[in-house]
């Protein structure tokens, strides 16, 4: 820490390159995000994907291949216990990794498969549905 006097009375300042008190707290909330994202993913695959099994199925709608792939990967207990994996995991990292640094940078890099996960599965279920409307606006 280095200390500078200012208009207010000195004040104190961490040394350059010792930023892990703001890197731990960012780690802590990329954390959260992450636990979120999955059990957002979680929750998709066990309460909204049959739902839309069902509707594409009653419309009898010929389904794009990441929409197949997306039912199968539902379907499967290996994708619920991957997930559960991944929160034990960095749930796990944050009691035995000391540098802040690599937390973060962790929770990132999970953060980031998460996020395409999510999208590449909103994809998946919105090409279907516009499909539909295509169909249902033909009619």
């Amino acid at each position: 820490m280095s200390e500078v006097v200012g208009a207010n009375g000195p004040q104190e300042f961490p040394a350059p390159g010792n930023a892990s008190g703001t890197t731990a707290v960012l780690s802590v909330i990329v954390l959260v995000l992450d636990l979120a994202a999955i059990a957002a993913a979680i929750l998709a695959m066990l309460f909204y994907v049959p739902r839309f099994e069902q509707t594409f199925a009653e419309m009898n709608v010929a389904l794009p291949g990441l929409t197949i792939f997306f039912l199968n990967v539902s379907h499967s207990s290996f994708a619920g216990l991957l997930l559960t994996l991944l929160a034990l995991g960095l749930i796990i990292k944050e009691l035995f990794i000391e540098s802040p640094g690599l937390r973060l940078g962790l929770n990132v890099a999970a953060g980031v498969l998460l996020a395409l996960f999510l999208c590449a599965g909103f994809a998946a279920f919105y090409l279907p549905l516009v499909k539909i409307q295509a169909v249902m606006g033909r009619s």
